[in-house]
């Protein structure tokens, strides 16, 4: 299983802080990015722990609390204030369905294409796309 990091959002009110500037800057570079493994969630949750956890009990400040929800893919840092205006940061993440290559495409987009207009529709947009010169024609 992989999972796609789609979005770290960072809150720039939060990160003034020794604990937050940190936490900020260990999530950020993972925006974007695969992680490969069906538990490598739960592994990225547990590294985010022990540096919550190092955190809070090193810098002086408010407590900050890590809190994973898998079933809406997201984990996420914040003081102990309620709502989004206490988050340090926010990750969304997604399992990714299917990989797809370059050849792959025409495949994938043609077919539902052909299952809905027919397969004449299907053709002419496969006949528009010039793939010497990787765009449309």
């Amino acid at each position: 299983m992989m999972y796609f990091i789609e979005s770290v959002t960072t809150l720039t009110s939060t990160g003034k802080s020794r604990k937050g500037a940190l936490l900020q800057t260990v999530v950020k570079p993972i925006e974007h990015t695969l992680l490969k493994g069906d538990d490598s969630v739960v592994i990225l949750v547990k590294y985010l722990q022990a540096l919550v956890d190092k955190c809070n009990s090193s810098f002086r400040g408010n407590t900050v609390y890590l809190h994973f929800n898998p079933e809406s893919f997201h984990i996420y840092a914040c003081g102990e204030k309620t709502g989004s205006e206490a988050y340090i940061f926010s990750i969304s993440y997604a399992p990714v369905k299917e990989q797809f290559f370059f050849y792959d495409l025409p495949g994938a987009i043609l077919s539902p294409i052909e299952n809905v207009c027919g397969r004449d529709f299907a053709q002419e947009v496969y006949d528009a796309v010039d793939m010497t010169k990787g765009g449309a024609r």
